[in-house]
């Protein structure tokens, strides 16, 4: 041992608070206290032991706020295709994979030859994940593909809309000829947030889902080990740098309470399967080169806070005039992380960090108190849950419009310095998820 606590002996809370002063030419440290309008929360920019509110032990230790893995922080890079022509689809895939992703996201078309779409790609080496655009596509799929694939291959169907889709989907249809379960259903918080949502009401939102998921999957005849194996979270990634990774670590936290409160037979399965997607609600199309910044720090936030794949989305894939350029950097940004940064290293590197410990307990302890709430009328699928659910989104979409009207918030080249340079690219018309439009600032400002 090299002895660092008698090299660096610890300092108590006053003494830090005395040096924190005396640093700030403050007399007291109000200044450091935050209240953020959007989640609703106070909480301080700093935090010593004495004063810190929970223990969440070590990478691999329940409550899992800092994950399942002990060795790294590896992740999987994504590019993600929407797929209209299969042939076209499919180059781009294959070129993407020689530009650095290790992992395709398809969204499927209605009708998708899947031999054409997958020709050369080796899914022994790489893995693919499915957004089907029907029961009957994921089937086909899970019966084709992702039972001779089960390691690599995921099925990502989201249900939240589709109550009725429960009813044709046998056991038979979900669990795999061998021992190992595929990821099958999507948790899709990324398209809550895309219509505004808050960061605590995104955990919610997959709370509800989730858990749903898992009393329906169980009905079938599951174990609550092969249900949990099932249950796929995609998170979007706002550019709140620390409340991002406070919610990715207290969504980990609260979904092993959830699994936890099944008694699984296997410790894995209190863990939960995240993908982070960056999206559109604050990027801008006028002043295209700033969303670099942004999609950085958001990238560096999932990262951070223990994602298994991350999507950065090429700056302008909703609009009318997508860049080659914005969907190779969309790819170098997570590689750059990783293989110059070294950001797969450390496992869980703002671990012992007591203000962001104190701000995500301080997430945990409000997304849990509004999902016990929720949960007990009936959850997701309850017409009166979805409706307040609803109605707590409608209500932060309109703060974070009016924070950029008011000027409350900058965000650079969409409400200050902009972009003297005309731009000809522009937004796709809103599209609607959970009976809600998607928001961007840049686009959305005339709503208000």
């Amino acid at each position: 041992m090299i002895g660092l606590k008698d090299i660096f002996p610890a300092n108590s809370q006053e003494e830090w608070s005395e040096r924190l002063k005396k640093d700030l030419k403050a007399d007291n440290l109000d200044l450091l206290d935050r209240y953020d309008p959007i989640e609703e929360i106070e909480y301080k920019c700093f935090g010593h032991s004495e004063s810190s509110v929970q223990n969440t032990g070590s990478p691999g230790e329940l409550p899992l706020t800092r994950g399942i893995r002990t060795s790294s922080n590896e992740w999987r890079n994504v590019s993600h295709i929407i797929v209209n022509n299969d042939k076209k689809s499919n180059e781009e895939a294959l070129d993407a994979l020689m530009k650095g992703a290790d992992m395709i996201c398809f969204t499927l078309a209605k009708e998708t030859d899947l031999s054409e779409l997958l020709k050369d790609i080796q899914l022994e080496y790489i893995h693919v994940a499915f957004i089907p655009s029907s029961v009957d596509q994921f089937k086909q799929i899970k019966k084709d593909i992702v039972n001779n694939n089960p390691l690599n291959t995921s099925l990502w169907l989201d249900l939240t809309s589709n109550e009725d889709g429960w009813e044709s989907i046998t056991k038979e249809d979900i669990l795999n000829a061998s021992v190992t379960q595929s990821n099958l259903f999507l948790v899709d918080g990324y398209m809550l947030r895309e219509t505004g949502a808050s960061a605590i009401q995104e955990i919610l939102f997959a709370l509800l889902t989730g858990h749903e998921y898992l009393i329906r999957l169980m009905k079938k005849g599951l174990t609550i080990d092969e249900a949990s194996a099932c249950i796929h979270f995609r998170n979007g990634i706002g550019s709140n740098y620390f409340i991002e990774i406070a919610k990715t670590r207290a969504l980990k936290e609260l979904w092993a309470k959830v699994v936890g409160s099944y008694h699984p037979e296997h410790y894995c399965s209190n863990t939960c399967s995240i993908s982070a997607f960056t999206g559109n609600v604050n990027k801008s199309v006028k002043d295209p080169y700033t969303n670099l910044l942004r999609q950085t720090t958001e990238a560096m936030s999932a990262i951070l806070g223990g994602i298994d794949n991350i999507c950065v989305e090429p700056y302008d894939f909703n609009t009318s005039n997508q860049s080659v350029l914005a969907k190779r950097l969309g790819l170098n940004i997570p590689l750059i992380l990783k293989e110059e940064s070294y950001f797969n290293f450390v496992t869980d590197p703002m671990g012992g960090s007591h203000s962001l410990e104190d701000l995500t307990w301080k997430l945990a302890e409000k997304s849990w108190g509004l999902f016990s709430k929720l949960d007990k009328q009936g959850g997701i699928y309850s017409p009166n849950v979805a409706a307040q659910l609803r109605a707590m989104v409608q209500n932060t979409r309109k703060k974070r419009l009016n924070q950029i009207k008011d000027g409350e918030k900058i965000l650079i080249g969409i409400n200050k310095f902009n972009n003297p340079q005309e731009e000809t690219n522009h937004f796709h018309p809103s599209t609607k998820y959970f009976e809600m439009n998607s928001l961007i600032l840049e686009r959305d400002l005339t709503e208000i």
